[in-house]
């Protein structure tokens, strides 16, 4: 049964593929193609949840986009949606460094508060641990260059599915954004707001910390 969520979610995706298409093609073909049934059984054996409707209904669309030809990002503060496979591989890694950087004679400690944390509602964030943290039950959705993204909160709760970012040195004290289709639907109206007229030199435009993607740069000039 599709939910109003996975509609709602689908449709601002279409949007955002409509635009591309138009006016940043290169971007449109670096998505990725609709994620296998396989991966997404990964996901939920891996978290212990299955993903928020919103959220599987995207993967089943696309599922991250290989690397840009755009110097732009398809999601504000230069993220892009990252391919599900890669997402697995950096939440193992993400747990493990927590682990591996937690002093031998703490590891028991450290596996008690994680516990204790998974059990907590989602959106229940700890951004000032010495250590930083990471839950079995966060899958990240979207990353930068910089090894900074978003990440899904997949722990039971109200605010199950919210989007909260993260860097190398752990996570924002609250959720950036309360689901992927709020994220989805802001990127595809700001996107639809843009003046075509501003972009017809092929420029990147810039909203606050977000260069929106454009055409990819052409050859440069001979002399």
């Amino acid at each position: 049964m599709v939910t109003s969520a996975a509609r709602h979610a689908d449709a601002a995706w279409t949007r955002i593929e409509t635009w591309l298409a138009r006016r940043a093609p290169g971007v449109h073909a670096a998505l990725c193609p609709p994620a296998r049934d396989r991966t997404l059984k990964l996901v939920a054996e891996a978290t212990g949840a299955a993903p928020p409707t919103d959220l599987a209904a995207w993967w089943k669309r696309r599922h991250g986009l290989r690397r840009s030809p755009s110097p732009g990002s398809l999601f504000p503060d230069r993220c892009d949606p990252l391919p599900l496979e890669d997402a697995l591989r950096h939440r193992a890694l993400f747990l493990d460094t927590a682990r591996r950087t937690c002093p031998p004679e703490l590891r028991p400690q450290l596996a008690a508060f994680q516990e204790r944390c998974a059990r907590q509602p989602a959106g229940t964030l700890h951004p000032d641990e010495a250590l930083p943290l990471w839950l079995p039950a966060w899958i990240p959705v979207a990353h930068d260059a910089a090894g900074s993204g978003l990440f899904a909160d997949l722990r039971a709760g109200p605010r199950r599915g919210c989007l909260v970012r993260y860097t190398n040195h752990g996570q924002a004290p609250e959720a950036a954004w309360p689901d992927l289709t709020t994220l989805l639907t802001y990127v595809a109206d700001t996107l639809e707001s843009l003046d075509d007229s501003d972009r017809e030199t092929g420029g990147t435009m810039t909203i606050g910390r977000w260069t929106v993607p454009g055409p990819e740069p052409g050859p440069e000039p001979l002399e």
